[in-house]
């Protein structure tokens, strides 16, 4: 991955202009859509798994996604401990635990289409 030095962008124009005009037109639609999902989720003729999705995607929207777990172990398979371990070991924990937690967010968005929300 490339570095920049300190106060450079690598993207020094910022978003383009229409992500930002799309996604106000896409908000515009928040309170139709919401009250779509809930139709979907209490239609009783609805297939269960149309349903449970549109649930989820209300409790989603109004509670933000559930957080995941991610278990680490040495290559015993033993828990790693983070608090009784030299600088070195620290840090080099800390590296995995942040590679783990921004591929559970890479693997979200491809999975979602787009970014975290």
């Amino acid at each position: 991955m490339a570095k920049f030095g300190k106060g450079k962008s690598g993207n020094p124009g910022g978003r383009p202009k229409e992500v930002a005009e799309v996604r106000e037109l896409a908000k515009a639609y928040t309170p139709e859509a919401i009250n779509t999902l809930a139709e979907i989720m209490r239609n009783k003729k609805t297939p269960p798994a149309a349903r449970v999705s549109a649930a989820n995607a209300l409790l989603d929207r109004g509670y933000g996604r559930p957080g995941q777990a991610v278990a680490l172990t040495g290559k015993d398979g033993s828990a790693i401990d983070m608090h009784h371990t030299d600088s070195t070991t620290a840090a080099a924990n800390q590296a995995v635990i942040e590679h783990f937690r921004l591929k559970v967010i890479y693997d979200h968005e491809r999975q979602n289409g787009g970014r975290k929300k």
